[in-house]
């Protein structure tokens, strides 16, 4: 997986539009299946598809102000977690904003490492707002206490 091989301008077009398509589609299945207010009527999503060095390979047609920030919301979840404590099958959550840098806490991403013969290729991120994600009050907007 690691030789470099020249590729037509036609199969990148391809290839591009097969991944960004199932950038798409993931948020498609969260705005299908939540019962989120936010999430199913206001579709407040984002998803971001990320290579193994953590750069933007597409991001889908969502809410900007949470497909502006998976970059930073990736590298904090990493940063997190540990490069190093990455496996196949993982699944990581977090909405604390210390951890993920950006947004408040009723705002929940979601990073699932893509492997492919044994070998990290891709991040698949997504994010979303849940109304009520605990904190002494409802919503915990103006909680200074998580």
């Amino acid at each position: 997986m690691s030789e470099r091989k020249e590729i037509d301008p036609l199969t990148l077009s391809l290839i591009e539009g097969r991944l960004s398509s199932q950038n798409q589609e993931l948020g498609y299945r969260l705005f299908r299946q939540c019962f989120s207010f936010p999430t199913a009527h206001i579709r407040d999503i984002g998803t971001a598809l990320f290579d193994k060095q953590e750069r933007t390979v597409t991001i889908g047609n969502w809410m900007p102000v949470h497909t502006a920030g998976s970059d930073v919301c990736l590298k904090g979840m990493l940063d997190w977690i540990g490069r190093d404590n990455i496996h196949p099958d993982d699944f990581i959550v977090a909405n604390d904003p210390f951890i993920v840098r950006f947004g408040h806490a009723p705002d929940w991403s979601f990073v699932r490492p893509i492997f492919y013969e044994g070998e990290l290729v891709f991040y698949h991120f997504m994010r979303t707002h849940q109304y009520d994600s605990g904190g002494a009050y409802q919503g915990c907007l103006l909680s200074p206490h998580l």
